[in-house]
């Protein structure tokens, strides 16, 4: 079955569905961008990232099959998933850092404890995706919720990569797969 792709955003749905996450999401991505060197390179690429998700979930999934506290996770993710390259780190494995740092500093950036674990987790595994590193076996259940977090990792992965902005990309890198993809993509 061939779904249309999305044209509503997540920020969008997730002020209709649930204000209150909505209102803190705003807050994470208003101050998100302040202490970094580039603010306005890594801005771009997070809201493209972010627009790259609501265009490949469906917009009826967005209003009917995931949940409000999935559309923030992912929204966030957008926002915080590059967030290690503000302090300094330039690992391979980055995305473990920036889920490190997250998770570790949660209330810096706006989260609760279980909130900053469900975007660790999607970021976790956005710069190689191996994942069967370190993610839990679905599902994750929060409250009443059941959180399958491979899928949103997955989601989110691929967001990431289409974004290709050859601003973001080296040349002498390019042999890393995410890097090789975006050169690919961009041509």
């Amino acid at each position: 079955m061939l779904h249309e792709k999305g044209k509503l955003g997540i920020r969008n749905v997730l002020r209709d569905r649930d204000n209150s996450l909505w209102e803190k999401l705003e807050k994470i991505w208003s101050k998100s961008y302040v202490e970094l060197e580039e603010p306005e390179l890594a801005l771009s690429h997070s809201i493209a990232v972010e627009q790259n998700v609501s265009l490949l979930i469906p917009d009826q999934w967005k209003l009917e099959k995931f949940y409000p506290l999935e559309l923030f996770a992912l929204s966030a993710a957008s926002c915080l998933h590059d967030i290690d390259k503000g302090l300094g780190t330039f690992k391979k494995l980055h995305g473990e850092v920036s889920a490190g740092e997250i998770r570790i500093h949660f209330s810096k950036y706006g989260l609760d404890a279980g909130e900053a674990d469900i975007i660790g987790w999607i970021i976790k595994v956005h710069d190689h995706g191996d994942f069967s590193f370190d993610l839990p076996e679905d599902p994750i259940v929060i409250g009443a919720l059941e959180l399958n977090i491979k899928p949103l990792a997955a989601l989110f992965r691929l967001a990431d990569i289409l974004h290709a902005d050859y601003r973001r990309i080296d040349s002498a890198k390019a042999i890393n797969p995410k890097d090789r993809a975006r050169y690919c993509i961009r041509g």
